[in-house]
C-alpha cells in the first residue's frame, strides 16, 4: 500500500507532529507490515526526521510535540527503509550554498567546506529538524537506523548538496557499541550524489533506483526481477 501524507504549511513543529501522526497510524492499520518513508525537498525532510527520530519520544524532541495529534499516541513509529531526495537535513540557508559543487563531489564524505557547528544544549527551532542531531538514540540501543538512500544533486542551487553530504556523514560518525558491526552502520546510509543534476532534475532516473532499494528492504519475497527498472516507480513485488 501507498500512502500520501497531506500536512499543514505551519512552523516547526506542526509539520513534523502531523507526519509521527500519520507514521502511527499506519502502524496502526497495518501492524504487520514493513513501512518505508520517500521524499523529495520539503518532504525528503519529513522522511528524514521521521527515519532519524524513530527512537526518540515526543517530549525529548520539543515539549510543543506533546501532546502527540491523532488517536495512537503510543503506536509504532518504525521506519524500516528511507529515501531521500534533495532534502534540507541541516539548517543552511536556502539559495545559498556554503561550499562549492566540485568540493561535495570530489570530497564527498570528507568535506570541512560543509560542516555545520551548533551549541550543544541549545538547539533552534530549525536545528531541532535536522536529523543527524538524533542519529546517536541509535547507540545507545546497540541498533543502526534502518537502511536509506541519499539522493541529491551536485548542482542543486535551491538546497546545497552539502546537506545530503552531512547526513552521511553523521552515520558514519555516530559511534556505535561493539555489539554493533561496522559492516551495518557502513552500509545502513547509500549516498548517491548526482553529477551536474539540479534539485530535481535527476528524478525520473532515480524513481527506479529507489523502487528496488524499498522493495529490497520492504517486500519479504523480494527478487531483482520483479521491479521494471526504468519503467515503473513502484515497487513490485512477486
Amino acid at each position: 500500500a501507498c500512502a500520501a501524507a497531506s500536512y499543514n504549511s505551519g512552523s516547526w513543529p506542526s509539520q513534523h507532529k502531523e507526519a509521527r501522526a500519520a507514521l502511527r497510524y499506519i502502524h496502526t492499520r497495518y501492524p504487520n507490515n514493513k513501512v518505508g518513508v520517500l521524499g523529495h525537498s520539503s518532504g525528503s525532510s519529513l522522511a528524514s526526521f521521521l527515519w532519524a527520530t524513530e527512537l526518540i519520544p515526543d517530549v525529548e524532541i520539543d515539549p510543543n510535540m506533546i501532546p502527540p495529534l491523532g488517536p495512537y499516541p503510543s503506536a509504532s513509529l518504525k521506519i524500516d527503509a528511507a529515501v531521500l531526495m534533495s532534502g534540507q537535513f541541516h539548517p543552511y540557508p536556502i539559495n545559498t550554498p556554503p561550499c562549492t559543487q566540485a568540493q561535495v563531489w570530489n570530497k564527498t564524505l570528507d568535506n570541512s567546506a560543509c560542516e555545520y557547528n551548533y551549541t550543544l544544549g541549545n538547539y533552534s527551532a530549525a536545528q531541532k529538524v535536522n536529523p543527524a542531531l538524533y542519529l546517536s538514540s541509535f547507540s545507545t540501543q546497540a541498533i543502526v537506523p534502518a537502511p536509506a538512500m541519499i539522493f541529491h544533486g551536485t548542482n542543486d542551487s535551491l538546497v546545497s548538496a552539502c546537506n545530503a553530504v552531512e547526513l552521511a556523514q553523521a552515520v558514519e560518525n555516530t559511534s556505535f557499541p561493539s555489539s554493533v558491526s561496522s559492516k551495518d552502520y557502513n552500509y545502513t546510509v547509500h549516498l548517491r550524489l548526482i553529477q551536474n543534476a539540479s534539485h530535481g532534475s535527476y528524478l525520473e532516473t532515480a524513481y527506479p533506483i529507489a523502487a528496488t532499494f524499498l522493495a529490497k528492504h520492504l517486500c519479504p519475497t523480494f527478487s531483482s526481477d520483479a521491479v521494471a527498472v526504468g519503467t515503473s516507480p513502484h515497487p513490485l513485488c512477486k
